[in-house]
Parts: C-alpha cells; structure tokens; sequence
C-alpha cells in the first residue's frame, strides 16, 4: 500500500469515527429530553462514552461541593467509590477544574495504584474531565480508562467535553423535573390532608386507602406508572367532601337517606373538581379514577353505575381498598369488623 492510500485509509477511518461520534451524540441529545430518571439515562450515557472512545471502560464521579466529596454514580467493573475533593486524579479534576490526559499512568505520580492492587487490574490510560454548570461549577466527573489501541488523543478530549455538556444538560434537567414532581407531591398530600382536617372522625382514612391500594395493585402485578397515578388518585379520592355541608360530615350518627344521597355527591364534586386541575398527561386520568371509587362491577355503584370494563382498573382497586378500610374502622354508629371476616366476604363478593 502506497503512502497515498495509507493516507487516504486513515482520513476515511478518522470521518468514520467523528460520524459516529456526532451520532452518538445525537442520540444522547434525544436520550436526554425523553428521560425522565436520572440513574437510567447516566448508564446509556457512560456506555455509549466507553463505546465512542474505544475505551476499556468509564466511570461518572458525582461532586458534592458542600460536603467537598466525589462518588461513583456510574462505574464499570468496580464497587462504589466516594472520594474526597482533591483525592485521587478524579478528586484532582473535580478540585482543579482541569482535564488529565494521562498516557501512561503509572510513570505519573498523582495515580494512586492501590484500587490497581486490589482488583488484579492494570490502568494504562487515563482521561478525566470535569463536568460544569452554567457558573462553571463542577457537578460532576467522567474518567475513562485504558484506550484501546493507544492513548487518549485530542479528538477524543474534544468528543468527551461535548459530551460533558450533553450530561451536565442531562442533571440539570432531571433536578428541575424531580423539582417539579416533589413540589406536585407536597401539594396532592396537602389537598389530602384538607379532607381529614374537616372529617376528624375518618382521619387517616386517605392513607390507608392508599396504602391498601398500592398494596393489592402490587400484588396483582400492576407497573411502577400505574402505582404512582395510583398513589395520587387515591390520595384525592374524597377531595369532594369539601362540597359536602359540615353537619352531614361530621353527623356523630348514622346518616338519614336524604343526607346520605348529599353525602354520596361527594363522587360527582371530586370528578368536577380535579378535572379542573391541569394534570400532567400522564396523569390526566386521576379525576375519574379517584370520583369512581365507589362504582360496582354489577353497575349498582355511584356516581355514573359504571360496570364491568367500563370501570378503570385502578377504580376497582380503590373501591376494595376503600371498602375495607370502612369496614374495619371505627365509627360512632357500629364497632369495627373483623379484617379476616371482610376478606372473605370481599372476595365472595
């Protein structure tokens, strides 16, 4: 082969290797926007970092500023490993700021060999670079090890800083999103906790109900989505009591029939309610899942005597979870059944 074409093979293998390096980093920005949890989409991305730069494999160090420490969110090959800032070449990066591109690593004095000796494993090559935030803090640091082939060269430090911003873009916007999430779940346990302020005599009704619910939708194999709009629907499923007049909610007696179809409003009033609140998409059948907690498979139930597939799934599951709690509670008019006599009854029924 002449040096013209050896030439040639080398520049077609380097646009080869920047194409698929702008691919990956394509895929990474899409990854990034659809993700919605943090650990999940930090594995894809270290994966594809060791993939893309032909390395043996990569770790991601979470800094910690406050407690001036670095952890391993994300490691290949090793057990977890918190280190102090300025500790190790990672604790260096994250200290400093400033990338190391280490060819050899154990002609360098700052690598410690100690994890080397206890794994049986032999690092070559190093490239650590740190992750920043828009002020120029750093958040976080990706270290590859052993390059296949030889050491990390200016590409691939040119490719990992990329990167870096890909993944700095990617904590960001899993902060804000589990920002957002905490402050829509402190406002559902608010509107709850309403719910029991006006009715002391059913206080802790809302979490068992919950709790029941998301233990039966367990067992019965429901997915982690349905568990958490689940979670939400049964918290608000008697939010409509807060249309129902005090002295039938607080009646120390049994309720007359006339007072009792106002009580049973209550249905109508949290459908109408919640449907006025702007739930996330994903969440959208909270209203009708939490109002029809009181329907019936036989379509005897209220408010719309829904039966059989025209009621949600998770509805029945509330409507047990809801039953059983009643049933099993005190109330000023009767003493609590026995839970194992209400199973079976449930069950028969």
């Amino acid at each position: 082969m002449t040096d013209s074409q050896l030439q040639t093979t080398e520049t077609k293998a380097e646009i080869k290797s920047r194409l698929e390096r702008l691919e990956t980093l394509y895929d990474l920005s899409l990854d990034i926007f659809a993700a919605k949890n943090l650990d999940d989409l930090l594995r894809v991305v270290m994966s594809r970092v060791t993939s893309a730069l032909g390395a043996d494999r990569s770790t991601l160090f979470i800094v910690n500023q406050d407690a001036e420490i670095l952890w391993s969110k994300v490691a290949q090959g090793t057990e977890p490993i918190i280190l102090p800032m300025g500790v190790g070449l990672a604790g260096m990066v994250a200290a400093s700021g400033e990338t190391l591109n280490i060819p050899d690593a154990y002609l360098d004095d700052r690598f410690n060999s100690e994890i080397d000796k206890k794994t049986g494993y032999h690092t070559k090559t190093i490239l650590c670079m740190p992750v920043k935030d828009r002020e120029g803090n750093v958040v976080a640091v990706i270290q590859a090890i052993n390059k296949i082939g030889g050491a990390f060269s200016e590409d691939d430090e040119d490719f990992l800083r990329a990167l870096s911003a890909q993944i700095q873009l990617a904590i960001e916007n899993s902060t804000l999103y589990q920002g957002l999430k905490e402050l829509f779940e402190s406002m559902i346990e608010a509107l709850a906790s309403t719910i029991d302020a006006r009715h002391p005599t059913t206080a802790g009704h809302t979490n068992r109900v919950r709790n029941y619910s998301l233990e039966i939708a367990k067992e019965m194999g429901y997915s982690p989505a349905d568990l958490e709009i689940l979670n939400y629907a049964a918290l608000l499923h008697d939010y409509g009591k807060i249309g129902v007049p005090e002295a039938i909610l607080t009646k120390p007696g049994k309720l007359t029939d006339v007072e009792y179809e106002a009580m049973k409003r209550h249905a109508n009033y949290t459908i109408e309610i919640l449907s006025r609140i702007k739930f996330p998409k994903q969440y959208r059948e909270i209203p009708n899942i939490a109002g029809h907690h009181h329907e019936k498979m036989d379509g005897s139930g209220y408010p719309d005597g829904l039966s059989g597939d025209n009621l949600h799934p998770l509805s029945r599951v509330m409507a047990v979870a809801d039953v059983f709690d009643a049933m099993t509670s005190f109330r000023e008019y009767r003493n609590p059944a026995n839970p194992d006599k209400v199973l079976e009854m449930l069950k028969a029924d």
